[in-house]
């Protein structure tokens, strides 16, 4: 049973904002649509989630007459697979309007089956954009240009990935090597039996080791396309899978410290709430109280990490003095008191909510 202490939040339909983020059913995955200018007249798709994610985008495209542009992130198919069945859809491809934003659209690879996460067997991504006459941009990350995107007033600030991490990612590419390197995990046990066996308490996840691996190991998440959205004064952090360490690193070349940190409405927290992606230096260069973690909570990764959630609410700085921290899932959470036990969340003020619209 869900727990009782989540928040649901329902807008109104006399409700008025510029911007308005959706959070679509995902599963493991990512799939957001982003809406912004008057009326919310203007959308575009970050991520399409699981195959079965293609019946939300469907109808939020049919419904609305233009879709100015997609971005993909990276190729783990939990971000591709509502995609690619998009894009065999004509009558949504005849709507499409905008370009799709792509690090490597020849490196798109699917699984045998929909509810793995995992990389099997290939499909070009740009073999099909070409057929359906849809237009992409490849080189999205150039340390020449201006790494921005501008479409209709909203600004897309590039974080991640760098030219090395994408040259790598194409030159070391190999599908079958993947395939034999993806880590084969057997979990026998159930959410809460792991979660009792590896219970830390509060004090120790903060003191540890956070044990950040590098980025060269995880090659395709470390690839995933980051930014920040802006539009009207208010601003979206959307992470992807990202690696923290790039991200840091960006961050910290545009000026941004501990001292000085980024202030943002809202971040979409980085590969689920896994452990090793939310670490204290990240969350030390940002200032916002309120954060996204997309996922379904299934195993075998079982996200989010109690680690990443006790990490925001120790390093994570409030805009203002007293407010409270908002961590919001797309899908009703249970057990939540083995990501922060109530004691926990009434001492630092966090407020767990299942919320599918978001207004700024």
């Amino acid at each position: 049973m869900a727990s009782k202490t989540i928040a649901r939040i329902k807008l109104t339909e006399n409700d008025i904002f510029l911007m308005r983020l959706e959070l679509l059913s995902a599963g493991r995955g990512d799939s957001f649509v982003l809406f912004w200018g008057n009326d919310l007249a203007n959308y575009i798709l970050i991520d399409g989630g699981i195959p079965r994610t293609y019946k939300e985008i469907r109808k939020i495209a049919n419904s609305i007459n233009s879709l100015k542009g997609v971005i993909l992130t990276h190729v783990d198919y939990d971000h591709i697979g509502g995609l690619l069945k998009i894009f065999n859809d004509e009558q949504i491809v005849s709507k499409f309007k905008g370009p799709v934003y792509v690090n490597t659209p020849d490196l798109i690879l699917t699984p045998k089956k929909e509810s793995k996460v995992g990389l099997v067997h290939g499909e070009n991504l740009r073999s099909l954009l070409k057929e359906r006459k849809v237009d992409f941009y490849a080189a999205l990350f150039d340390p020449d240009l201006s790494n921005e995107i501008k479409i209709d007033g909203l600004t897309l600030k590039l974080l991640s990935p760098n030219k090395e991490i994408l040259e790598k990612l194409v030159a070391t590419w190999n599908a079958e090597l993947i395939k034999q390197n993806e880590k084969k995990e057997k979990v026998t046990e159930s959410k809460v039996s792991l979660r009792k066996k590896n219970f830390q308490s509060f004090d120790q996840i903060v003191e540890q080791d956070e044990g950040t691996k590098n980025w060269e190991r995880d090659l395709i998440n470390a690839s995933s396309i980051a930014f920040i959205a802006e539009h009207n004064n208010k601003s979206i952090l959307f992470l992807g899978d990202a690696h923290p360490d790039v991200l840091c690193n960006c961050l910290e070349s545009m000026g941004y410290s501990h001292k000085d940190r980024l202030e943002i409405d809202i971040v979409k927290i980085s590969h689920h709430g896994s452990k090793n992606n939310t670490t204290s230096r990240l969350l030390n260069l940002l200032r916002t109280n309120r954060y996204i973690i997309s996922t379904n909570g299934a195993g075998p990764y079982y996200h989010p990490h109690r680690e990443a959630i006790v990490r925001i609410a120790h390093f994570g700085k409030r805009k203002s003095v007293g407010d409270k921290v908002e961590i919001i899932f797309n899908y009703v959470q249970s057990e939540l008191d083995w990501l922060l036990t109530p004691e926990e969340r009434r001492k630092y003020n966090i407020e767990f909510k299942h919320q599918k619209s978001i207004p700024l």
